[in-house]
């Protein structure tokens, strides 16, 4: 296990060097690939700032919230600089992206109120096969409880491959489902792992697909 003590000084040193690289590299003419070069230079700083701090006090909802702020940021700024005229598809996992989360801060619920009713988030949810975790290892999807209703019962009833659902913004008849608790027990949600949640509150449209597996290692 690497100790807080014995990384603290090299940590803080790259992070000082990254600093003078970023102030030398300022003086220069501005232009696209510099300006990419510079926000990547505070990225990795601020990677390394709350990383250091995570192996201090070993607290994982503070670690996640900085890099899911990180994230956030990042969109923002090449909302900004490149695309202020453009619509941005943004592909992350559905913790990162979804519009809340009851127990953690999230890249979608931060982005939430800048763009408000423009941002469209879309949870992708499948109903067997293989994924990988966080560690990268490939996992067999649980099987669908028997005890309450899972989304893995709502995908087995569509057709096809895949399936687009959009949320409506109002309670329909027969979209009760939506506004109530449902099983996920296949995708991270929470430090808690936790393993269902409110769809409606978490995203304005879902994609279902039948079945996923792994990429192929070349």
């Amino acid at each position: 296990k690497i100790g807080y003590d014995s990384i603290q000084t090299p940590t803080q040193q790259l992070m000082s060097d990254y600093q003078k690289m970023y102030d030398l590299l300022q003086e220069n003419k501005p232009s696209k690939v510099l300006l990419f070069t510079l926000r990547t230079l505070l990225n990795r700083k601020a990677y390394l700032q709350y990383m250091l701090q995570f192996v201090k006090n070993q607290n994982w909802s503070q670690r996640w919230a900085a890099r899911d702020s990180m994230m956030a940021d990042n969109i923002t700024w090449l909302q900004d600089h490149f695309y202020q005229h453009e619509k941005l598809i943004v592909i992350a996992h559905n913790f990162h992206i979804a519009r809340y989360s009851e127990k953690e801060q999230v890249m979608g619920e931060m982005l939430a109120p800048r763009y408000g009713p423009e941002m469209y988030t879309l949870g992708v949810f499948a109903g067997g096969g293989t994924f990988a975790n966080n560690a990268g290892k490939e996992e067999q999807m649980l099987p669908a409880d028997t005890s309450k209703l899972d989304i893995q019962h709502v995908i087995a009833t569509t057709k096809g491959f895949a399936t687009y659902l959009n949320i409506p913004k109002s309670k329909a008849k027969g979209s009760e489902w939506l506004n109530q608790a449902i099983v996920v027990n296949n995708t991270f949600i929470d430090l808690s792992n936790s393993n269902s949640l409110i769809l409606s509150k978490h995203f304005d449209g879902l994609i279902f697909l039948d079945k996923v597996s792994v990429p192929e290692k070349p």
